[in-house]
């Protein structure tokens, strides 16, 4: 049957498709993120490290230094709040990351930050970093939310291109 969002409605017999407003990123199989971990290993938050794209090949190089799997896997922490690493004095592998940092922004004793890289992005990370998106963090160009000062945006489908060269447009 012809829904509306065919390219062309003679054809709509052997063309048509859907569309949900869920977001799917599986065109994104793979996604590197930087995660923030209480002392007991639990993800306490995911961000965008630096505002760099999370689906880039070159963020997974460059800072998903463990590669990627399944399960996620964690580069070195950059900066360790560990009290193991607090006595050291070996808080960080950045010149930025002291292990006064840890005091300075209220860091709880325990927390570590390092980047992950998944094979396959898992819907509890992109929901993650959506919501920090949402709220204005380093992930909101990838996940489409404007600047402050800008239109209000609701991410979704602006423009479809078709085979035949037809544009449909959302409303």
């Amino acid at each position: 049957d012809n829904d509306g969002g065919d390219c062309d409605p003679k054809k709509s017999e052997s063309y048509s498709y859907s569309y949900s407003y869920s977001y799917s990123y599986s065109h994104h199989p793979h996604c590197c993120v930087e995660h923030a971990f209480h002392a007991t290993g639990e993800v306490a938050s995911t961000t965008c490290f630096g505002g760099r794209s999370p689906w880039e090949a070159s963020t997974m190089s460059d800072l998903c230094t463990a590669g990627h799997s399944d399960a996620g896997a964690a580069a070195p922490p950059f900066r360790d709040c560990s009290q193991e690493a607090i006595d050291a004095g070996n808080c960080g592998s950045a010149d930025w990351d002291t292990c006064a940092e840890c005091a300075d922004f209220g860091i709880p004793i325990g927390m570590f930050f390092a980047n992950v890289g998944y094979t396959s992005c898992p819907d509890w990370v992109v929901d993650a970093a959506r919501e920090e998106a949402a709220e204005g963090g380093q992930c909101a160009p990838w996940f489409e939310y404007e600047e402050e000062g800008d239109d209000d945006c609701t991410p979704g489908w602006h423009s479809i291109n078709c085979l035949d060269g037809t544009v449909m447009y959302g409303e």
